[in-house]
């Protein structure tokens, strides 16, 4: 179980997945104070959703939507889970396509498998080597918790 400290705010959210006051404001057309006072209540009104989303999508998180928010904002989303965002930093950083990282917590006996792919084909084919190594890993892919997945509405 995870508390409070542990999962994001929605600052800390909006900052990782979506990008800072100033740009979201920008981005949205509304005053830099109005997204600060998010951050100070910890919530985000949902007629920016829509808005928001498409910043998402415009930061190469394609399939991000009204879903991933409300996961994200509802405090649920743990800081110790590997983000799709870091392995999009690595990719730029590095310029490559596809990322995949492994992660293994000796503690929790945790195994975390995050993969990024710059466009849909990559996306598909990092999910594909990420299944694989589970199942190399003999990790169960039907008991496996899903965070993120921005091929969700791309492909079946």
């Amino acid at each position: 179980m995870t508390s409070r400290s542990d999962t994001y705010t929605v600052k800390e959210f909006l900052e990782d997945y979506i990008g800072t006051a100033p740009e979201i404001s920008n981005k949205l057309g509304i005053t830099s104070e109005a997204v600060y006072r998010w951050f100070r209540k910890d919530r985000v009104p949902a007629k920016y959703y829509p808005g928001l989303i498409k910043i998402a999508h415009d930061n190469g998180f394609t399939g991000f939507t009204r879903q991933d928010l409300l996961y994200g904002f509802s405090g649920q989303m743990s800081k110790t889970q590997m983000k799709v965002a870091e392995a999009k930093r690595l990719a730029e950083k590095f310029s490559k396509d596809i990322i995949i990282i492994i992660a293994w917590d000796e503690c929790t006996g945790e195994t975390q498998i995050t993969t990024y792919g710059n466009h849909t084909n990559h996306k598909i084919y990092a999910k594909q080597a990420g299944d694989t190594i589970a199942t190399s890993l003999n990790l169960n892919l039907e008991e496996m918790t899903e965070y993120e997945n921005y091929l969700k509405g791309l492909v079946d």
